[in-house]
């Protein structure tokens, strides 16, 4: 069954590169849930302007707004999703499981994104910005609420790929990814028997790896292969992961991502 949710007025403002809004997506095509989605601009910091900052003050992507509420957290987003129209689906009902969830959810909010946009953003914000006079891109990033995240992209901006954090962003992915490789050695799914969130939110930090030619930096963890192997075979990975970014673009960034490789490698 289908739930129209556009019809009460719901509204996803996302960016197609943004793996926090590519999960959020794949958790409402999960749902067979329906929604009128918004594209904001990353490039030229359209999360920044008047209007959106209207919707989220805090200026990040995604924002769900459903009638007059806006959930600005893709995990709170997703949780939110699973509890109101999930009927038991993509969270585990026992409490142990529960708590080990959002365990799961918390390492990757909290250290797996900010490694994972160490490596996205010099690779695919950084050249508009390049081409931006230096003075406003740098009036720009200073727009940013967030101060890690301001100082973060100012030096991704400065240095590219050179920049202390890519490299500090190498080595948490893949600590993490070891770590959450030896946790699914006896089990299908990072949610534990059945598919769920924490697979969901997982999912697309996964296809990072991929859509730059980088499969060496989980390559070694068989279980995260076999993990990855099985996502991408359901139809919300396909909509909500896959089909946010063109075959166009993911032809172009697999092309630089592979020029960029051997400095990849060379910082683990």
């Amino acid at each position: 069954m289908t739930i129209f949710l556009k019809d009460n007025g719901v509204e996803l403002f996302s960016n197609a590169i943004s793996p926090c809004c590519q999960k959020v997506k794949m958790c409402l095509y999960e749902l067979n849930l329906t929604f009128d989605e918004h594209e904001v601009s990353l490039d030229s910091k359209e999360n920044l302007s008047t209007w959106f900052r209207g919707i989220n003050p805090d200026a990040t992507l995604p924002a769900l707004k459903i009638g007059d509420k806006v959930i600005s957290d893709s995990t709170q987003i997703c949780l939110h999703l699973a509890r109101e129209f999930g009927n038991g689906r993509l969270m585990p009902s026992d409490v142990k499981s529960y708590s080990k969830m959002l365990s799961i959810l918390g390492l990757l909010d909290e250290k797996l994104h900010p490694a994972s946009a160490c490596l996205l953003w010099p690779m695919c914000i950084r050249p508009s910005f390049l081409k931006m006079e230096y003075s406003y891109a740098i009036e720009l990033i200073k727009a940013i609420p967030n101060k890690a995240r301001q100082s973060r992209q100012k030096s991704l901006f400065q240095k590219g790929l050179d920049a202390d954090e890519v490299a500090e962003g190498v080595k948490t992915y893949e600590a993490i990814m070891s770590e959450i490789d030896l946790g699914l050695r006896d089990m299908n799914w990072l949610s534990g028997d059945h598919f769920g969130l924490a697979d969901i939110s997982l999912a697309p930090y996964l296809q990072i790896s991929k859509q730059f030619g980088w499969g060496d930096l989980i390559s070694e963890y068989p279980a995260l292969e076999e993990l990855f192997s099985r996502l991408s075979t359901r139809p919300s990975f396909k909509r909500g992961v896959m089909d946010s970014i063109s075959g166009e673009s993911r032809t172009s960034m697999l092309i630089k991502g592979r020029a960029k490789s051997a400095k990849i490698y060379g910082l683990r």
